[in-house]
């Protein structure tokens, strides 16, 4: 979709909030948002986004669905995947559901715009926060092998996931280094052959 791309080269995304306990900026999806709403207006297109709760292994993930129309009815949707946090200290259940939402919006949004995909601290935990700096390329040590779709590892995450109830994509993640695009795929398979 031409519209898309030319949305794609020109959108930009500041990360205008900062984070004083983990001393990091980020953007949230309302930030997101904000950019493109002129973008929509201007290439007269619609942006839709719907969430749903779904059940992988044991735990509850929000599914943020964005789906962009254009006048014919054609669309292109991304998705982003959260976890809900059983407990998070300072919110009742519904807040943990939102600000989970907010993140599975934000990463589908990311994925649709193309907005860039580096890790951004906010994704971490305070002790997981990367340590370089921009001007520094990040580093591994990791010599997890990749996990490709296709592939009997691929599966086999795929059967563990659902037929485990203490099956996790931090488990996962121990196990095998994978791309954002593979854990949308992988979350997207377990959804699918349930």
């Amino acid at each position: 979709m031409e519209k898309l791309i030319k949305i794609q080269s020109e959108l930009k995304v500041p990360k205008l909030h900062h984070n004083s306990f983990g001393n990091y900026n980020y953007r949230n999806a309302e930030d997101i948002l904000d950019a493109v709403k002129p973008l929509l207006i201007r290439e007269n297109l619609l942006l839709n986004i719907t969430d749903e709760l779904v059940m992988l292994g044991s735990r509850f993930y929000v599914k943020s669905t964005v789906s962009l129309i254009d006048e014919n009815n054609k669309c292109i949707q991304s998705t982003g995947y959260a976890r809900e946090e059983e407990t998070k200290k300072g919110m009742d259940s519904s807040q943990i559901t939102g600000s989970c939402s907010s993140y599975a919006r934000k990463y589908a949004l990311n994925g649709l715009f193309l907005i860039d995909d580096v890790k951004d601290a906010d994704s971490s935990k305070p002790e997981e926060k990367m340590t370089h700096t921009p001007k520094q390329a990040p580093t591994t040590t990791d010599n997890k092998p990749w996990l490709n779709p296709g592939t009997e590892a691929y599966t086999a995450a795929i059967k563990w996931l659902q037929t485990e109830p203490s099956a996790t994509i931090a488990g996962i993640e121990k196990k095998y280094k994978i791309s954002k695009k593979t854990m949308e795929q992988l979350l997207t398979d377990v959804e699918t052959t349930l």
